[in-house]
């Protein structure tokens, strides 16, 4: 299901860039090619210069914000027919760029990273809005005006916004920082988590400890992924690192929410070890 170890080197290579010199569509591809060896990252991103050349002439000046984006959102949406993939949204494939690419269907944040990369070839300076739950794409030069790539491209404004995030979060309380523009290490690692959660939900936990061990080395004090490493070394029964990963998590100053389960795997583990 993966590839070769050179892939893996790139990948981890990520996890200590500067955030600002991250390509964003170079960077899913790499990821993408762990799980696919015949992918092509360079032919991919010529794919995406070549969309790009045919949305310019659909987007005729990117300086009229409101024009140039339902522009581009006709020709991507419309006419390439991208599309969220509401019947299976948690395949490994809908985080993979080259197989959304291909597919033409996704999820909120590969859509979104889609529809950013042809804006930038095109001159539009759009963002990602790393809003829970739903991923956004925010234009850097109107301020309250939101993309909706899963939904067709639909604008939204912050109340709209809100109440897209409170659907798909169960009445999670709103902050107005969750539309703030994410950085690009921010984004990559959105997408890394969401291939966690594909590899957990298939039970390939040797992959998802790659995943895990890529979202620590970017923010070491993350509690929750300690968390998730510590299950996914307890279904590995690597019994020791799982247990010093529920006591890492205990012991952290940052808010445990799972402290009972963290104690329960340390009770199943001590008898072992």
């Amino acid at each position: 299901m993966v590839s070769g170890q050179n892939e893996w080197e790139k990948f981890f290579d990520l996890a200590t860039m500067p955030s600002d010199q991250i390509e964003l569509d170079r960077s899913a591809l790499l990821i993408a090619s762990i799980f696919d060896t015949k992918l092509d990252v360079d032919q991919e991103l010529t794919n995406l210069d070549s969309m790009a050349k045919v949305a310019k002439r659909r987007v005729s000046s990117p300086d009229n914000h409101l024009t140039a984006v339902n522009n581009l959102s006709e020709y991507l949406f419309d006419e390439l027919g991208f599309s969220g993939n509401t019947k299976v949204y948690y395949d490994l494939k809908n985080s993979l760029l080259h197989e959304v690419l291909s597919s033409r269907r996704g999820i909120p944040i590969t859509l979104s990273l889609i529809y950013i990369e042809i804006g930038r070839r095109l001159g539009i300076p759009l963002t990602g809005i790393g809003m829970p739950g739903h991923f956004l794409v925010g234009h850097r030069d109107v301020p309250g005006l939101f993309i909706d790539p899963f939904n067709k491209g639909i604008l939204l404004n912050e109340a709209e916004c809100t109440e897209r995030m409170m659907q798909v979060t169960d009445g999670m309380y709103w902050d107005p920082k969750h539309l703030l523009p994410i950085t690009q290490k921010g984004f990559i690692s959105r997408i890394v988590r969401n291939i966690k959660m594909s590899l957990i939900s298939t039970q390939d936990y040797s992959g998802a400890l790659k995943m895990i061990d890529w979202l620590i080395q970017v923010d070491p004090e993350i509690g929750h992924e300690r968390l998730d490493r510590g299950l996914v070394n307890y279904h590995l029964e690597r019994y020791s690192e799982a247990l010093n990963d529920m006591r890492m998590y205990l012991s952290s100053d940052r808010p445990v929410s799972n402290s009972k389960l963290a104690q329960e795997i340390i009770d199943k583990i001590n008898p072992i070890m």
